[in-house]
């Protein structure tokens, strides 16, 4: 495949698909409700996808539908419209010419648009808007719940009736003869009151997206019971709970320059990992911080996909609501652009729980966030982490975290 030197285009490539996929799960994680299926595409990239010869009619009547939305939406489709503009004037132009014909010259590059195409997919994984409906009175409690309020103790007699009824809904689900019940006492035992509540939370009260994301975690639960009871992993890498913040908050960090395996091989830690935030949250804390210092990142190491999805599908049910904020440490450059173009997208209670800072920003910004002593490691476990006279084994020689008793005790064994 080459050094990312020697060959741009597969930079490009992890840049374009991986970062979006890395984004879209940490979104996840903090309960982004996302999706980009409203968005205007070119009509002659459209058609090409689909096997089928661009039509300038087709196109017509394409901008009339988009009109049509425009009206009840409030959409801006100009854009849209004038990429088919540009892609129908280069299309009769071109006559034929290859790709550069069915680009057009005020089209942008191909792989700019596999850059897209990646960010939607990545996204589209994520929650769909739930369906609009119109609710009675007692439906208010929806409202109550899109303010995302950490605990319930403080809803109303009625919205705790409400809500008391959307739980029963979701436990019933793991009675003998309905979905759930053919599970081992395991599993069910994690689907309790406080999961319905975190779910309800996640999804705004949407009982039936509620209901899906339950059935899925317990399967999930019955299906991962050994990593669940044994803890027993690969060594794929760095990632561990460092410490916790002063709202007593995990924090658990995670740097690319140290990993040891590739992706497909780091599932398990990272899932571990996360297991053991959960075990050092005392009472009356659900969330931990996770900082990803992307360093040293490795393209060869990240080209699979795979790992991503399989973490977005434990996050979305298993680990909902488990992420308080997201800090990410310098972020390759090429994936600048793809993150300027999601950001609007995110809804602002979102944006304010991830923060893309250099070093030196994370530094200062853990330094008000956190006791003197845990700032201090973390700060120190970046500093040798970009200290290119340590090598990788005097680094490892150094991994600690800190276990449920709150002591720090050799990382890995």
């Amino acid at each position: 495949a080459g050094t990312p030197g020697s060959s741009p285009n597969l930079v490009f490539w992890f840049a374009a698909a991986q970062f979006p996929n890395l984004l879209a799960a940490a979104l996840l994680l903090l309960g982004a409700p996302m999706g980009l299926s409203k968005f205007p595409t070119c009509a002659a990239c459209s058609a090409s996808r689909k096997g089928r010869a661009f039509s300038p009619v087709a196109a017509g009547s394409r901008r009339r539908r988009l009109s049509r939305h425009a009206t009840a939406t409030g959409v801006d489709v100009e854009e849209g419209c004038s990429n088919e503009s540009r892609s129908t004037s280069s299309g009769s132009s071109g006559g034929g010419g290859g790709q550069s014909g069915a680009l057009g010259l005020g089209s942008p590059p191909r792989g700019f648009r596999q850059a897209a195409l990646s960010v939607q997919m990545a996204l589209r994984l994520g929650q769909a808007p739930a369906p609009q409906k119109r609710f009675s009175r007692k439906g208010s409690v929806l409202n109550v719940f899109r303010r995302r309020c950490s605990g319930v103790g403080w809803l109303d007699d009625e919205n705790l009736e409400e809500l008391a009824a959307k739980t029963r809904e979701l436990m019933v689900l793991r009675e003998p003869g309905r979905a759930l019940g053919g599970l081992s006492d395991f599993a069910k035992e994690y689907g309790d009151e406080a999961f319905c509540h975190r779910l309800l939370r996640k999804y705004d009260g949407h009982v039936q997206r509620s209901a899906e994301r339950y059935k899925q975690a317990l399967r999930w639960t019955e299906s991962h019971r050994e990593l669940i009871t044994t803890r027993r992993f690969a060594l794929a890498g760095d990632s561990r709970v460092i410490g916790a913040d002063s709202a007593q908050r995990p924090i658990v960090y995670m740097c690319m320059r140290n990993q040891l395996l590739p992706g497909t091989q780091g599932l398990d830690q990272n899932l571990v990992c996360m297991l053991q935030s959960i075990d050092n949250m005392p009472l009356g804390v659900h969330t931990a911080t996770h900082i990803w210092d992307l360093h040293g990142m490795s393209v060869r190491m990240n080209m699979n996909p795979t790992p991503v999805a399989q973490m977005l599908q434990a996050a979305e049910g298993y680990f909902a609501e488990r992420m308080h904020q997201l800090i990410i440490i310098d972020m390759p450059r090429l994936a600048g652009f793809l993150k300027d173009a999601v950001w609007p997208l995110v809804p602002e209670r979102t944006r304010q729980k991830v923060k893309f800072l250099t070093a030196r920003e994370a530094a200062a910004y853990l330094a008000s966030e956190c006791p003197a002593e845990v700032s201090g490691r973390i700060v120190a476990v970046m500093d040798q982490n970009r200290d290119t006279k340590l090598s990788l084994e005097a680094r490892r020689a150094t991994w600690m975290r800190v276990d449920a008793r709150g002591e720090l005790v050799p990382a890995f064994g």
